[in-house]
């Protein structure tokens, strides 16, 4: 059994504007990233996803379930 920390951290925001490309391992990636963010109490949302990254988080349905909302 894992044991964790809380070092106080609620949210991660991952900047993507400058990353260029995103295949389905990268989204899977993601979600889970998201799941464990989740799972020490903790949110991960995306930033700034452009071009491809973007085309590809939207057509996955992925984005809505990352995108940081105001």
């Amino acid at each position: 059994e894992e044991q964790y920390v809380d070092d106080g951290v609620r949210s991660i925001a991952l900047d993507l504007h400058d990353l260029r490309a995103l295949d389905l391992e990268g989204v899977g990636m993601l979600l889970t990233l998201r799941r464990e963010a989740e799972r020490q109490g903790k949110r991960l949302v995306i930033r700034d996803p452009t071009g491809q990254v973007q085309d590809k988080l939207r057509t996955t349905g992925v984005l809505r379930f990352l995108e940081d909302a105001p």
